[in-house]
């Protein structure tokens, strides 16, 4: 049972629920911890996660964005943020993320991945 209180919660459950690959269950118990706590960042984060693997580029930047400005940092966020752009052919909006999660982890694949795709001729679709 979650403590309707505790946003954090929230984002244990939904967190558990994106492993069981339950996005929409997942993502229910993520938006009410958001309507709990509209300023806790890791509930936004994580249903940016919930949105990229569902290829959902626009939700995921738009809450990952806000977990982000909510203070949310780790290198999942960033890449998963410059992907998205990446995915939706906007390089130029990607490489900074990109950059952002390399500087947390010079060997992060994605954003390794991420970059070298924006690199191409094309400049998109990692």
């Amino acid at each position: 049972m979650v403590d309707p209180r505790n946003p954090d919660g929230y984002a244990e459950l939904g967190f558990t629920y994106y492993l069981l690959q339950e996005y929409p269950t997942a993502t229910e118990h993520l938006e009410k911890g958001i309507e709990q706590d509209p300023t806790y960042g890791r509930n936004y984060a994580v249903l940016g996660l919930v949105y990229y693997v569902q290829r959902n580029f626009e939700g995921a930047i738009e809450v990952l964005e806000k977990a982000v400005s909510f203070g949310y940092s780790s290198e999942e966020v960033f890449y998963e943020l410059g992907l998205s752009y990446a995915y939706l052919e906007q390089c130029d909006r990607a490489r900074p993320w990109l950059e952002r999660a390399l500087a947390l982890n010079p060997a992060s694949e994605p954003a390794q991945a991420g970059v070298r795709s924006c690199q191409g001729p094309e400049g998109g679709q990692p």
